[in-house]
């Protein structure tokens, strides 16, 4: 996604873009960007990060493991980065996050208990053409998931959601009480 408060700011989430068969738009469409978003590390949520971080040099938000992985995986730098633990709030100008943890699942598994990682990170080298740090950072992708919940100027709360809705999900998200959800499925 890519959102535009009223006030200028630019987020995107996961930057998947130009490798997504269904994305309506080209990485070389989407301007300038104050943040991005990771809610994990698998190679369709992060494709375009080194690339906008190189031009824009925004700030990146995601989950602490996560982050030590795009700084040694991609290197970026550590001053761009922010690691947020679960329930963690950051307040920049007139934006502020607060990241929630999430749940992955393995599409087309029930549990991702019953596969190793090494099988599934296997089938994604067979079925998509990666650069082998992308490979690398694929294993905590599938541990450390990221929702967060934005926070506008003008107190719009927008609830950016992933990974599957468990009953115990749903109701963390009622708690927040966003006025908007965008959700990747």
């Amino acid at each position: 996604f890519e959102i535009e408060t009223d006030q200028g700011k630019r987020i995107v989430t996961d930057p998947y873009i130009d490798e997504c068969p269904n994305h309506p738009v080209s990485s070389d469409e989407i301007g300038a960007m104050d943040y991005i978003l990771i809610s994990h590390t698998h190679f369709d949520h992060i494709s375009q990060l080194d690339r906008f971080f190189d031009l824009y040099r925004p700030k990146i938000l995601t989950g602490p493991m996560n982050g030590l992985s795009l700084l040694k995986g991609l290197d970026l730098s550590g001053q761009c980065l922010y690691g947020m633990e679960d329930r963690e709030r950051l307040d920049f100008d007139d934006t502020r996050f607060l990241r929630l943890s999430g749940k992955h699942s393995i599409p087309g598994r029930k549990s991702r208990h019953l596969v190793r990682e090494s099988e599934v990170i296997g089938e994604f080298k067979e079925t998509f053409s990666l650069p082998e740090e992308y490979l690398s950072l694929m294993s905590e992708g599938f541990y450390e998931f990221s929702n967060f919940l934005i926070e506008t100027a003008d107190n719009t709360r927008i609830l950016l959601w992933g990974g599957g809705v468990k009953h115990e999900q749903a109701e963390e998200a009622r708690g927040v009480s966003p006025d908007k959800i965008l959700t990747q499925i």
